[in-house]
């Protein structure tokens, strides 16, 4: 771009957040962030009311850009609990690409004196962390299901097409409905062989409904993991109960944001976990929502067990809610690789796959001090919220 525009950057701080983006939906063009989102980052237990909560990069009066800052904390033993940050959304107007403001945003989150986090990078945004010479961690293992390519699908699949064919629905809308019924009962069948290894689990336990957890995982985690990216209590019970993933017919708002905090179908199960004695087991939470392409996925987040050996239970309540959502996708922590690995149904299914942590260290950094040992978590960031 030869004439680079003049491009202001506005810091909004977590106290002015819910306001803000308020007065986003009553503008025009671009949105920097949702109403909902906005609430929910105004309450968030491990920010100060002064931390900047959102960069906006302005040309003239219009939102050209954005670059969204969630406040965590790194937990060791040496260091405490030390204040970072979570980059979270970041976006810059198509129109203005090449321009250079997705960089300054990124430098302009570098000033603020705290390590800044990213991961689950895109393309775009892995090119610029690159440039900007970020550090990496070690990436984060977990697990991966993709349904819609499980190779037993195909059959039925092709059963369906080949019927459709036979009727003459080789086209348009009228061959859709055969594509789909042979996509449903692939799905079902394939539901069934998921389940069947794990019903008796299931009939040793019950669940029930929580809307909030205690700190019993915070002092499991300090004996586990005690150096870590702080997930405590706190934390949990903010995801739970101020939501900033809503299920509501699209509007205009969620037209200008490009991260779309609406769902067409979403359903967050926090449960308790019991044996059939009554004695207390733990907790899941387990996020399944259907994507804007129809695809729906199941994803196990935050657990919480007593015993070790009760992981299996952990397992098997996800899986039975990956069956009631009819997810086409799961990703679950590497901890249920034992689980996996050993089976011929779920080692067919499940790949192992690595998420990428990169992060700017601030002066006297706290993420230095642990980067060696640090103990990464598929919740971590704000991947459990949305």
């Amino acid at each position: 771009m030869k004439n680079k525009p003049n491009v202001r950057i506005d810091e909004i701080r977590v106290r002015d957040i819910a306001a803000f983006a308020q007065e986003q939906v009553e503008g025009s063009g671009m949105i920097a962030i949702s109403r909902s989102r906005g609430s929910a980052w105004g309450k968030n237990p491990l920010a100060d009311p002064d931390d900047v909560a959102l960069l906006v990069a302005y040309v003239e009066d219009r939102v050209v850009g954005y670059f969204g800052l969630m406040t965590g904390m790194v937990r060791s033993p040496e260091g405490g609990d030390r204040p970072m940050t979570f980059a979270s959304t970041w976006r810059v107007d198509e129109s203005l690409k090449g321009a250079g403001i997705g960089g300054k945003l990124m430098r302009k989150s570098f000033e603020l004196g705290r390590d800044v986090v990213l991961t689950n990078l895109s393309d775009d945004a892995g090119t610029v962390s690159k440039a900007l010479g970020l550090v990496h961690l070690d990436p984060l293992p977990y697990w991966h299901a993709n349904l819609l390519d499980a190779k037993r699908i195909s059959l039925p699949f092709l059963a369906a097409r080949k019927i459709g064919n036979r009727f003459g629905l080789r086209e348009g809308e009228r061959y859709r409905p055969a594509l789909l019924v042979g996509r449903h009962l692939a799905r079902d069948g394939l539901y069934a062989g998921l389940l069947l290894p794990q019903l008796p689990a299931l009939r040793e336990i019950r669940t029930h409904a929580i809307r909030s957890v205690d700190d019993a995982i915070e002092r499991y985690h300090d004996e586990v993991a005690p150096r870590r990216f702080l997930r405590d209590a706190r934390v949990i019970n903010w995801m739970l109960n101020d939501e900033w993933v809503m299920v509501r017919p699209r509007n205009d708002e969620d037209n200008r944001y490009y991260f779309d905090d609406h769902r067409r179908w979403f359903r967050r199960a926090a449960l308790r976990i019991e044996g059939k004695d009554g004695r207390d087991i733990g907790w899941v939470i387990i996020r399944s929502h259907e994507d804007s392409w129809g695809t729906r996925h199941t994803a196990l987040f935050d657990h919480y067990i007593r015993d070790p050996a009760d992981m299996r239970y952990v397992f098997a309540v996800t899986m039975r809610e990956a069956a009631r959502a009819q997810a086409d996708e799961i990703a679950l922590p590497d901890g249920c690789g034992p689980w996996i690995a050993p089976s011929p149904i779920y080692s067919r299914i499940f790949t192992n796959k690595k998420r990428t942590y990169v992060y700017k260290p601030a002066p006297d950094s706290p993420i230095d001090a642990v980067k060696d040992d640090i103990h990464l978590f598929f919740s971590d960031s704000d991947v459990a919220f949305c």
